[in-house]
């Protein structure tokens, strides 16, 4: 079995958002759902498509 490198993990509470853009315009600017996660202090993590 290969050794593990992470030294820490646990469990931590985020903001999950939900944004939608894009104006719905058939293949040119569809609607995209984008998923956004934030610290509980307003501090932007990361997001996803």
């Amino acid at each position: 079995m290969k050794e593990s490198t992470c030294s820490k993990a646990e469990i931590v509470e985020v903001i999950k958002v939900i944004v939608h853009s894009g104006s719905g315009e058939k293949n040119s600017d569809p609607i995209k759902e984008k998923v956004e996660y934030w610290t509980k202090d307003g501090e932007f993590l990361f997001s996803e498509y």
